[in-house]
């Protein structure tokens, strides 16, 4: 339905996809979505391989630990992280999950920052 509306559907799982078990994403794939937003505690370089050129990659740095309890040094390697690993593909720079209450806004602001001057 939302395809046939022109919109773009992607898929958010929960889990980790780390220990090269890619068949969970061809059934993904297969089911039409248009992108694949990965959970933290994943293996970036699998993530890469497997979907760089089949769809468009969403995710980033993320929340626990990361910017929940990381310093400034922590959230930027992370951060430089996944937009080196996806600097070659179709991919949409975002936080692992939902920004929670309680995460301080230094943190967020220290990733965009690293974002914006990557």
């Amino acid at each position: 339905m939302l395809h046939e509306c022109g919109l773009p559907v992607i898929y958010r799982p929960h889990g980790t996809f780390a220990y090269g078990d890619t068949n969970i994403l061809d059934i993904t794939l297969d089911a039409g979505y248009d992108g694949f937003h990965y959970p933290e505690n994943n293996d970036l370089s699998m993530i890469h391989d497997s979907l760089k050129d089949r769809t468009c990659i969403l995710g980033g740095t993320d929340i626990v630990p990361t910017l929940l309890n990381g310093d400034e040094d922590m959230i930027e390697k992370e951060t430089v992280e996944h937009l080196e690993t996806f600097n070659d593909c179709r991919y949409v720079f975002m936080a692992s999950r939902s920004l929670h209450r309680g995460l301080g806004l230094y943190s967020i602001r220290t990733m965009m920052d690293t974002v914006r001057s990557f």
